[in-house]
């Protein structure tokens, strides 16, 4: 099984370009797997890459919270003798195939297509354990991702947070690239919702995926109600008109804020600034955005963990 990680800053695209890329030949894609990280993190593979970390792991991604999300029974690991996996890419592939085969997926698949945000986070351990895998970093305006943020239970609250949240996960997408040019592949949201037809025909040719115009009018992939609400324009056709709309969701001020702190990666990856010389944050807004923050983050809390129990529940 051939894995295509997709990455980048949350509200992104990850997951619309996951969609449509999952309606090529072969290729099924998955709920967000962030178990991954956990398992990466907490388990030494380089130690010991085969017996009681294959089941350690198993038990990570089936209590994981993200998991509940790809609605999907495993059965019994079966032991080495009985071609059991013996690695992590062999128990990620066992897993992603039983999630094929119970969501009408292919029966055998021959691409995954995994569209976690964070898999430029862990970068290294990916190459590590997929060494021909090929990542796609996808990239969209810092201030709509902002603006997409905000109403969310998760993530940052104001301008300033989420201009270092979007400029921290970018550059580390930006170092992959630099590191690896051979495997990463850049494409821009805007690009991806503006011409779909034609910067998914690249892409595929790129990533080595039968392209066809059908690719572009809107995955198949069956969004998790975990997050159906902010994933409704997933499986519709790319929608131009969400290019511009952080211009009306923002005030000027914020606009100009978020500008100040990121303006200077904005204009590397091709975007216009609104502000010739955006003015910095005076003390006064420093504090009432620090304030204003962490209430915010409190009330998102208790959303998240209401969310988190109605699905477990469910």
């Amino acid at each position: 099984m051939r894995p295509i990680f997709i990455g980048g800053c949350d509200r992104s695209g990850t997951t619309l370009l996951g969609s449509l890329l999952g309606g090529t030949v072969g290729a099924i894609t998955t709920p967000e797997s962030q178990f991954k990280a956990k398992i990466f993190r907490e388990l030494d593979w380089l130690g010991d890459p085969v017996g009681r970390l294959i089941a350690a792991a198993l038990e990570m991604i089936t209590a994981h919270d993200r998991f509940c999300s790809w609605t999907t029974k495993l059965p019994q690991l079966p032991s080495p003798e009985d071609n059991g996996p013996t690695t992590f890419r062999g128990l990620l592939e066992w897993v992603v195939t039983h999630y094929s085969q119970q969501h009408e997926g292919p029966a055998a698949p021959q691409v995954w297509i995994d569209h976690d945000p964070q898999n430029f986070r862990i970068f290294d351990d990916l190459v590590h354990h997929f060494p021909e895998a090929r990542f796609v970093h996808i990239v969209r305006d810092g201030r709509a991702v902002a603006a997409s943020l905000f109403p969310l239970d998760w993530g940052p609250n104001t301008v300033l947070k989420a201009a270092h949240f979007w400029q921290t996960n970018v550059e580390h997408s930006l170092n992959a690239e630099q590191q690896h040019a051979d495997r990463v592949v850049r494409v821009g949201y805007e690009d991806l919702v503006r011409e779909p037809q034609e910067t998914l025909a690249q892409l595929c040719q790129q990533l080595d995926l039968h392209f066809s115009h059908k690719v572009a009018e809107g995955g198949e992939f069956a969004v998790p109600s975990y997050t159906q609400g902010q994933h409704e324009l997933v499986g519709h056709p790319p929608d131009a008109s969400r290019i511009d709309a952080w211009r009306d969701k923002l005030t000027p001020r914020q606009i100009e804020l978020f500008e100040s702190e990121a303006g200077a990666l904005l204009q590397q990856l091709g975007y216009r600034l609104t502000n010739d010389n955006p003015r910095t944050a005076t003390c006064w807004e420093r504090s009432h955005l620090a304030l204003t923050e962490l209430f915010q983050k409190q009330m998102k809390r208790r959303r998240y963990k209401r969310r988190v129990a109605t699905q477990q529940s469910g």
